[in-house]
């Protein structure tokens, strides 16, 4: 009988596990000998030293030397975004109990079999590894799932999350638990600004944002409820009826290659094999200077310093940038004969969705969790027990076997193995681009180039707004003296980190601020309104421009009775190296929106605004345009491209306004979002009655802000 089985886990949403198909005494070996283990030597895979992605799906299987090897996630560049949003499925990335060494050094490594399909129990953990194999570390039953122990901190990965802002899911949340009373007024506010020793030194206390405490014991309650109740003892019935059995291979010391552990009749399967997807680039090794002070400074590009030995297990296409690798016991071993193969691939029909999965994008089967597609190892004769189990790599790879680039080769798959749409697909993630110019008022969602689907579900769009808005706001910003006073702060160090001050201007006062260039390594300078004669010209200015026609596209598409602009500044940039993922409006009840609109741009930049889709993982760069506003929604988590204008002495510009549907019942949270973009002087404006920048009735209009007769936002006294 089969004493192995790969089958769905107990642990709901954990993919497949590994069950018994014996009775194993403690100390008693578990599964077949000496798989392989493959050494990975580059962590410099991912963001920010490369590609787009801040995770890659296939390194949640490797076990890393140390916490953190491949995801950069204690780097201020990429903070832990609010688990409750968006699940981060890091795999082994925090795995601790499991080593590898080699001359006594601790490695990363991808070890297939065992050490990759056994899920993690802290209570339920039933295997132990010594000198490359698994051994029993209590009697397992037959039928038992196999466990490991990842460790503490793998366990207690996601607790983190509740010290993250935003730390609520929803309005609801917010409104039940977080005591917005504690908000100041706006005269409260001037005050504290006002007396602060020095604006250069100026800091405020918020409130910290805590979790739902009573929610959260209640959530750990059913947790262990939960474990207690863990149906991981199964039938042989039910394993043979919804596994696969995974033992029939074992290792020959005698013939140095893996023999077949029983006999085979043709047609039969040798080896199922659950695949993890990944692309060609991510295993090319490039010079790394790990002295380097900036990022974009780390990654010699132009240096290939080799190739990770991975590829050499990996299944690929001449012609396709997708590759595949199997993660099932013993696999690795097979050799390659173009003369007397037994065995063949061949897409596994009774593996769940196997079919759907083939029909997407290769990007998308990158993004699967490891083993959404199966392959199968199948007899192409008789097979007999001890016979070495052999397959044809293809002709590829038998040639480069004969070079010194031996190694550097993916093992081929047959003819019309790979899908057609899967040869010469571009793995680089891409914003559909537009057929044409978006007509004013026009509102698109930003959708992926390769399956047209949108970024985000809760909405990131463009919007075209009325030629020539963009040199408006510049002619306008370049009269009041903001461009000129951008070349001083870009150019000179007039201020430093996080210091502010209030300047004149012909339209009233504003204050600028150097935001956080030692944290997150960037110059980049805020510029917002100070007084109330300033904060109605900025609006002012921007209803001249034609604003208005964003905001009513707006409104419009998400069936709002009103929308207000409750915060406009401008952003002004010289370089970025790091910056940081952040949403500026959430929780609003999908009512609030973070609208940013090009001033001053650089012709040839690279990409300016990262903004992070509803897979967390990915960064997608996306390039301003003149005339058209970006808007993301409720959670739309973004971050500053890395850019250098420096050495060719340009800088850019873009105004940012942060509008919302204002109500009774979410004003204290609107308050809060802009009460965390210190200095904050406009708390009175989320007073009722509000002021309305756009109606769907057409009374309100940001126009109406350059009208005589416009009464200025009355200062709340209380």
């Amino acid at each position: 009988g089969c004493s192995l089985f790969m089958a769905p886990s107990s642990i709901p949403d954990a993919g497949w596990g590994l069950y018994s198909g014996s009775d194993v005494q403690i100390g008693g070996l578990v599964g077949p000998d000496k798989d392989v283990v493959v050494p990975i030597l580059d962590v410099y895979k991912t963001l920010p030293y490369r590609g787009q992605q801040r995770f890659l799906s296939w390194l949640g299987y490797i076990w890393p030397e140390e916490i953190d090897a491949f995801y950069h996630s204690t780097r201020s560049s990429f903070p832990k975004i609010p688990l409750s949003r968006y699940p981060n499925i890091e795999g082994l990335n925090s795995g601790t109990k499991l080593k590898w060494y080699f001359h006594g050094e601790a490695y990363s490594a991808f070890a297939p079999g065992i050490a990759s399909l056994s899920n993690s129990h802290e209570e339920l953990s039933n295997l132990a590894y010594h000198g490359g194999d698994f051994y029993a570390s209590e009697n397992i039953p037959t039928g038992s799932e196999l466990f490991l122990n990842y460790g503490w901190r793998w366990h207690h990965r996601n607790d983190l999350w509740k010290t993250v802002s935003p730390a609520y899911d929803t309005l609801d949340d917010y409104n039940r638990g977080y005591d917005f009373s504690t908000l100041p007024t706006e005269k409260e506010k001037r005050a504290q600004l006002d007396t602060a020793t020095s604006r250069r030194d100026w800091d405020v206390e918020r409130p910290s944002v805590r979790k739902i405490y009573y929610e959260e014991e209640e959530e750990e309650e059913d947790e262990l409820a939960d474990e207690e109740t863990l149906d991981h003892i199964k039938s042989l019935d039910w394993l043979e009826e919804h596994g696969v059995c995974v033992d029939q291979m074992q290792f020959s010391e005698e013939k140095d290659a893996v023999v077949a552990a029983r006999a085979f009749h043709k047609g039969q399967i040798v080896a199922p094999a659950p695949l993890l997807a990944l692309k060609r680039e991510d295993l090319v090794m490039y010079d790394v200077d790990e002295e380097a002070t900036k990022y974009s400074h780390s990654i010699d590009f132009d240096t290939i310093e080799g190739i990770e030995p991975l590829i050499g297990f990996c299944y690929g296409h001449p012609d396709s940038e997708l590759l595949l690798l199997p993660y099932s016991p013993m696999v690795t071993w097979i050799e390659h004969s173009s003369t007397s193969p037994n065995v063949k691939i061949e897409w596994a029909e009774d593996h769940p969705n196997n079919e759907e999965f083939l029909k997407l994008h290769p990007i998308d089967v990158m993004e699967l969790p490891g083993g959404s597609l199966r392959m199968n190892f199948v007899a192409l004769r008789d097979i007999a027990p001890g016979e070495p189990i052999l397959l044809d790599f293809g002709s590829a790879w038998e040639q480069a076997s004969d070079t010194e680039d031996g190694l550097d080769k993916e093992r081929g798959v047959p003819d019309g193995f790979f899908p057609q749409h899967w040869i010469g697909a571009s793995t680089k993630y891409e914003l559909a681009g537009l057929d044409e110019p978006l007509e004013p008022g026009e509102m698109r969602p930003m959708v992926w180039k390769h399956n047209g689907k949108p970024l985000m579900e809760k909405g990131a769009f463009r919007v075209g707004l009325p030629k020539g808005f963009t040199q408006s706001m510049y002619d306008y910003s370049e009269k009041l003296g903001i461009v000129e006073m951008y070349r001083n702060l870009l150019t000179k160090t007039v201020l430093e980190s996080d210091d502010w001050f209030v300047f004149n201007t012909t339209e009233g006062e504003f204050f600028a601020q150097r935001y956080m260039n030692t944290a997150w390594d960037f110059n980049m300078h805020y510029i917002s309104a100070w007084s109330e004669e300033a904060r109605r010209s900025y609006l002012g200015a921007m209803g001249k421009a034609g604003f208005d026609t964003c905001l009513e596209a707006v409104g419009k598409h998400y069936g709002l009775d009103n929308l207000t602009c409750f915060h406009s500044s401008y952003m002004g940039l010289s370089n970025c190296d790091n910056s940081f993922t952040h949403t500026d409006v959430y929780a609003t009840g999908d009512v609030g929106f973070n609208i940013f609109l090009p001033i001053l741009t650089v012709e040839g930049s690279k990409p300016e605004l990262d903004i992070i889709p509803d897979n967390p993982h990915v960064v997608l760069s996306v390039k301003y345009e003149h005339d058209t506003a970006i808007v993301l929604g409720d959670y739309g988590y973004h971050k500053t491209s890395p850019n250098d204008y420096d050495d060719i002495g340009k800088m850019r510009v873009v105004a940012g306004s942060y509008c919302a549907q204002i109500t009774s019942e979410n004003k204290g949270m609107i308050a809060h979002i802009y009460d965390g973009d210190d200095p904050a002087p406009f708390m009175g404006q989320f007073q009722e009655p509000f002021e309305l920048h756009w109606s769907k009735d057409g009374k309100h209009s940001l126009k109406g802000l350059w009208q005589d007769d416009w009464q200025p936002m009355k200062v709340a006294t209380e």
